[in-house]
């Protein structure tokens, strides 16, 4: 890679393990939740970028692979390094790693100006909840076909991940499958159908992805995933208007922010009735 700008020592290379601990630096100023470990996944499960000004790390961008799908994220710029275009410039190679794959990004109010110049355009909104988990009822594990999930399940989620997004959702899905502590699913006609996981993440834990035939089933797998998990730090990213606030705000998950979804290309499609409610993160789509 080039440098962005010859008469200085800023240049541009992949973002590498050694690069972590710089990298949470750069998320930790900006107040981001995101742990060393979250940063480790998103390089397991995509290609990263580093901009570097001489050995300082000062930006970062990751393009994450995901069949004709590429999501886009973590993308930060040092804030005495503001104002010089280098945003934009981490955007474009980042792009450049999509290739010719549709662009997935989800974005602050601030930062969608610049993405909109870019070529995306919104479709939806992201509703971030989270709070200290406060569980409701029993999930009934066992009745109405809701269980837990194994390693026997992968294939039969990628499978249901794919179709429910319209896209792969492979290596992305399978970082989140490793790092999860619980996993639930809803079968039908021995059949899945339905699932959600629930891992470490940021302050505490996150629920997601979340993909569902309907509101209710998606209700059953959240409230699974909670019963066990009084009073810890839960997060929860979901998608347009797939949940009732009050719904969430009533197990603890109050909503803090609602980021913008965009993409640039052709926007997927769910495949068949499974759909998804929640993401894996933000920057995993």
């Amino acid at each position: 890679m080039s440098s962005p700008d010859a008469c200085s020592s800023l240049a541009l290379r992949p973002l590498a393990a050694a690069d972590l601990d710089a990298a949470h630096q750069l998320s930790l100023a900006l107040a981001w939740p995101h742990r060393r470990e979250d940063w480790a996944q998103l390089l397991r499960a995509g290609e990263g970028l580093a901009l570097v000004d001489g050995e300082r790390l000062i930006g970062t961008a990751f393009c994450l692979s995901q069949g004709r799908c590429a999501s886009v994220g973590l993308v930060i710029v040092a804030d005495d390094h503001q104002g010089r275009g280098l945003g934009r410039r981490l955007m474009q190679e980042a792009l450049a790693l999509a290739g010719t794959r549709t662009a997935l990004l989800v974005a602050t109010e601030a930062g969608a100006p610049l993405y909109r110049k870019l070529g995306f355009e919104r479709v939806g909104d992201v509703h971030q909840h989270q709070g200290e988990a406060l569980p409701q009822s029993s999930a009934s594990l066992g009745t109405n076909g809701l269980r837990r999930l194994d390693e026997a399940d992968r294939g039969a989620l990628e499978e249901l991940a794919a179709a429910g997004s319209g896209h792969g959702r492979v290596p992305v899905l399978g970082v989140a499958l490793d790092a999860a502590n619980a996993a639930v699913g809803i079968e039908r006609d021995g059949r899945l159908v339905a699932f959600a996981l629930r891992r470490p993440f940021g302050r505490g834990e996150s629920i997601g992805p979340i993909y569902a035939e309907n509101q209710g089933q998606a209700e059953r797998l959240v409230d699974a995933l909670l019963e066990d998990a009084a009073q810890r730090f839960m997060r929860l990213d979901a998608i347009d208007d797939a949940f009732d606030p009050d719904w969430l705000a009533a197990r603890g998950l109050d909503r803090v922010d609602s980021p913008i979804r965009m993409v640039r290309g052709e926007a997927p499609s769910p495949r068949g009735a499974t759909r998804q409610f929640g993401m894996i993160t933000q920057a995993m789509g």
